[in-house]
């Protein structure tokens, strides 16, 4: 986030220097995109809405999909990116955000189709052929070719950052049940020294939820628990306390000790008292004892909580709750209503979320999180 950060400050002053420079902006929002800053995205999206005829219609584009995204507009993002690629049809970039744009709005062989056009290592992507290879694998992940994503991770390693072809390939190793080497996987990120900080415990999170989401509900929390035991004893440098927070309070739950989970989320109120996860968490410990009021009490938080850029996030939560506690039509009314605010399977791919395990035989949901193309 920083680099990205530098450069949209930089760019940024580029435009001030220069009136006419509007281009500048259009690459200083994407970068502010890349940042997690979406105030910042809209604020030049306000600077820039008098000034579009400054703009080509390639960069109106540009900067339409960086605002959709702020706004979780997915078919909006998936629209500009197509125009993008539409107006510059050499432009391996252009082709490659309409590929990736695809996965977003559960179209996962629409993507694949586009990004197996594409060739990484020429013109304008080789510097990002790290994305590519991770959208690539993202979509065989959706469409279930787990095979074939383990051989091009592998394949294709020395191309990718460490960190996403360590949990790509556990991703594939869990679908496929190979649990030795999904184990074997976890150990090598905890000598890897370009695996550094949490990355090594949030592999074994990740490896913890694609069990259980594929069927090996046990897999899946032996090795939730031995997450959980692993942070208990080991001192971690964390750079980032909020994410530190929220790894072990999902650990615990991930691995089922409730009253631990429970314990640590109401602690952490103190320090973290904005942290909408630990509310959530703390709902869906309650529904998970049965304690239906309690769970209603934090769903009612999360259903007033007004912030901006949380794109459906409280909302997945609060239809978490709900299928824990058996409400299955208002979970798939809330989730439907996630979806309306930005929630994306791509961000959360619904298949590893356990609570909505029990609603994968109502056709409903089904409808819902099913691929479109």
């Amino acid at each position: 986030a920083g680099r990205y950060r530098d450069a949209a400050q930089h760019l940024t002053r580029a435009a001030a220097l220069d009136s006419g420079f509007a281009i500048a902006l259009v690459r200083a929002a994407y970068a502010y995109q890349n940042a997690g800053s979406c105030a910042s995205v809209d604020s030049i999206g306000r600077v820039l809405a008098d000034r579009r005829t400054e703009l080509t219609p390639y960069e109106a584009a540009y900067l339409d999909r960086v605002l959709a995204r702020c706004r979780g507009d997915w078919e909006a993002h998936l629209r500009a990116a197509k125009e993008m690629a539409r107006l510059a049809p050499k432009s391996g970039f252009a082709a490659l955000m309409a590929a990736r744009s695809a996965l977003f709005v559960n179209r996962p062989r629409e993507a694949l189709a586009g990004l197996e056009q594409i060739d990484p290592e020429r013109g304008d992507l080789r510097s990002l052929a790290w994305q590519y290879y991770g959208d690539l694998l993202q979509a065989l992940h959706a469409v279930g070719d787990f095979e074939r994503e383990l051989e091009l991770v592998r394949r294709h390693v020395g191309s990718m950052r460490v960190w996403a072809a360590a949990t790509r390939e556990v991703e594939a190793l869990a679908a496929l049940g190979r649990m030795s080497e999904v184990e074997a996987r976890m150990a090598d990120a905890f000598t890897e020294r370009r695996v550094t900080g949490l990355e090594p415990f949030q592999l074994m999170l990740e490896a913890a939820r694609e069990l259980e989401g594929h069927g090996r509900p046990e897999a899946g929390a032996s090795v939730a628990n031995e997450l959980a035991a692993r942070l208990d004893r080991e001192r971690v440098q964390a750079t980032d306390s909020a994410a530190y927070a929220r790894l072990r309070v999902d650990a615990l739950y991930a691995a089922g000790r409730l009253d631990d989970a429970a314990r640590l989320a109401d602690s952490l109120l103190g320090v973290f008292p904005d942290m909408w996860q630990l509310h959530a968490a703390l709902g869906l410990v309650a529904a998970r004892r049965g304690d239906s009021q309690g769970a209603s009490r934090y769903s009612k938080w999360l259903q007033e909580l007004k912030r901006p850029y949380l794109l459906g996030q409280h909302t997945l939560a609060r239809a978490r709750i709900a299928a824990a506690l058996g409400s299955r039509d208002e979970a798939v009314r809330l989730l439907r209503e996630a979806m309306a605010e930005g929630v994306s399977s791509l961000n959360d791919p619904f298949h590893v979320i356990s609570e909505f395990q029990p609603l994968r035989d109502d056709p409903a949901y089904q409808e819902m999180v099913r691929p479109k193309g």
